[in-house]
């Protein structure tokens, strides 16, 4: 299981480790918080519905990527569908590309 989810995850870990993540996750799942998602999970839905739904070929790591963004931007920032959102995105695609860019050091 380490090699699938790394040294970190919560079945690798014990004591105080442990009992963090699952309180964290525990949180997250009681059923006043599931309460609170289900307008993201319906948001997911649309997002499915309008560029995946009827497809016979679907380019997947461009729409994950939108999808993940809109998750992070509305469960995480609290920013919702719109203009901001839309300008945010691209920023952080550039953000995201620097990060991972492998520096090249010219004597």
């Amino acid at each position: 299981m380490r090699r699938v989810c790394g040294e970190k995850n919560i079945l690798e870990l014990s004591g105080e480790d442990h009992k963090r993540i699952r309180g964290a996750l525990v949180s997250f799942l009681k059923p006043e918080a599931l309460k609170q998602y289900v307008g993201k999970m319906d948001e997911v839905r649309k997002h499915m519905e309008m560029h995946w739904h009827g497809k016979n070929e679907l380019n997947v790591m461009p729409l994950m990527k939108t999808l993940t963004f809109n998750i992070i931007c509305s469960l995480i920032f609290g920013i919702e569908r719109g203009a901001r959102r839309d300008a945010l995105r691209g920023l952080f695609q550039n953000m995201i590309e620097g990060m991972l860019s492998v520096p090249v050091n010219l004597p």
